[in-house]
């Protein structure tokens, strides 16, 4: 679990060393029990392409966006980076399947060594970078 911005840009730092995708699970207070849990299994399964971390982000909104990270207000957010780059992500309420999904593209890409694809049209709608 992340619990600050400076943890957050250390987890994004390490993935791009490892060449890890990092996928992060943003809530608000009282988080997404299911969702984490969901994350956490998904990803555990791909442990050698894949890094989850999940982050209470409520406290830190003005530092993240100071670092180009801006929310709509639809949690939970689950974001894909490879490195600093945002790649893919969802956004609210997501099924089990879009869960499912959004891993095994991420895992998928890493363990053929593809570099980072256009972000999705939701993606790029919220932003290119760092934005959420």
């Amino acid at each position: 679990e992340l619990t600050s911005v400076e943890e957050w840009e250390e987890a994004r730092s390490d993935s791009s060393k490892t060449g890890k995708r990092l996928i992060v699970l943003y809530t608000k207070p009282g988080g997404n029990k299911e969702a984490q849990d969901l994350l956490t299994s998904l990803c555990s399964k791909h442990a050698s392409t894949l890094t989850f971390a999940h982050f209470d982000c409520d406290k830190h909104l003005e530092k993240l966006s100071k670092k180009g990270v801006r929310f709509t207000g639809r949690f939970p957010v689950v974001v894909v980076y490879q490195g600093e780059k945002k790649i893919d992500q969802l956004m609210g309420d997501a099924s089990q399947a879009d869960f499912e999904r959004l891993v095994s593209n991420a895992h998928s890409d890493a363990s053929r060594g593809v570099a980072a694809h256009a972000p999705t049209p939701a993606a790029a709608a919220a932003g290119g970078g760092g934005g959420v």
